[in-house]
């Protein structure tokens, strides 16, 4: 019954790995990530920032700023 219940639990963090990856100043690259699901302030607070007024595109970037958590062995991951 157990393994049941734990199959069906709600998985809430996901790992990726990013194709071409992200170089950081230094020039190391990063292609290993994990992001959190979203909530509905993630998906809410980028509909009020100027840029996605400007361009509606630009939501899924600050959508993904807010929800990655991990990317690499950087020690910070900051929203933009």
């Amino acid at each position: 019954m157990l393994d049941q219940a734990a199959s069906r639990a709600l998985q809430t963090e996901y790992h990726f790995t990013l194709p071409c990856g992200y170089v950081d100043e230094r020039g190391d690259l990063h292609r290993d990530g994990v992001m959190r699901l979203a909530t509905a302030l993630d998906e809410v607070q980028p509909l009020r920032d100027a840029r996605v007024q400007a361009n509606e595109a630009y939501v899924a970037v600050l959508l993904l700023s807010r929800v990655v958590t991990q990317l690499g062995d950087l020690s910070l991951v900051t929203r933009m």
